[in-house]
């Protein structure tokens, strides 16, 4: 699922970067910053450092709208138990 997730992610970044070519350098600069160690933590399967890395994310992208006059994007976790809105039952590996 994270994998999935930070590949949708990566592909709207892409878009954001032809489409608003004078933020392209900041979104390189955060994919590099948070997103590439994201992704291997991913890889790693590794939750702890995923749990640190996805907070650096999020952080890194609230601050990176506020810079570009975009403050009024803020993404936070959700307070609920994920089992409250995903299914983990179906136990799968990434094909991609």
């Amino acid at each position: 699922m994270a994998q999935y997730q930070l590949k949708e992610l990566l592909e709207a970044q892409e878009v954001g970067e032809i489409t608003r070519p004078q933020h392209a350098s900041m979104l390189k600069a955060n994919e590099q910053a948070y997103l590439a160690p994201l992704a291997q933590a991913i890889e790693k399967q590794d939750v702890q450092q995923f749990n640190h890395r996805f907070s650096a994310a999020v952080n890194g992208c609230n601050a990176c709208h506020t810079a570009l006059g975009y403050g009024f994007i803020q993404f936070k976790v959700s307070n609920l138990p994920k089992q409250e809105f995903l299914d983990f039952s179906i136990k799968t590996s990434p094909k991609h």
